[in-house]
């Protein structure tokens, strides 16, 4: 009796696990599949990346590890110029300059960049916090309302 019970729960497995196979697995597959054949042949296609990736691959060295520490020296060496270039820039708006051929199209430009600002902050505060409204503190008597699962804040 227990073989055949065995036999039963093996048999349920089997397709339980297939249609999980059909359904997720191979889906997934069968996409990474294409991100890989996509990105081989991009790749292929790209004589710069060919002749960077076979002078690391002579050496022995991997290509993305040296490209990172690249990056990481080349954006340190970058850190003193761009804070001189912060310091230029304060400056020169700062002394009124930039105001002097200030006109509407300027101004609009900047109204668009101050929006845009704003409303990406605001997704980041609903995103952070779950909410725009000011938190309301435990001895506050709206605190009693979020027991009850209402926003006290409507």
């Amino acid at each position: 009796m227990s073989g055949a019970a065995s036999a039963a729960a093996t048999e349920v497995a089997k397709k339980s696990t297939n249609g999980l196979q059909k359904y997720l697995v191979d889906p997934i597959v069968r996409t990474a599949n294409k991100i890989e054949s996509r990105s081989a042949s991009k790749m292929a296609a790209n004589p710069v990346a060919q002749a960077y990736l076979s002078q690391y691959a002579a050496s022995g060295q991997d290509a993305a590890a040296a490209s990172t520490a690249r990056f990481i020296t080349e954006q340190k060496a970058l850190l003193s110029y761009r804070v001189v270039r912060l310091f230029e820039e304060s400056r020169y708006v700062f002394s009124g300059a930039h105001f002097k051929n200030y006109n509407l199209a300027k101004g609009l430009d900047d109204l668009r960049f101050l929006t845009t600002l704003l409303f990406v902050f605001i997704i980041f505060v609903i995103f952070g916090r779950q909410t725009v409204y000011p938190p309301i503190r435990p001895d506050s008597p709206f605190a009693l309302a979020l027991q009850h699962k209402t926003n006290p804040n409507y």
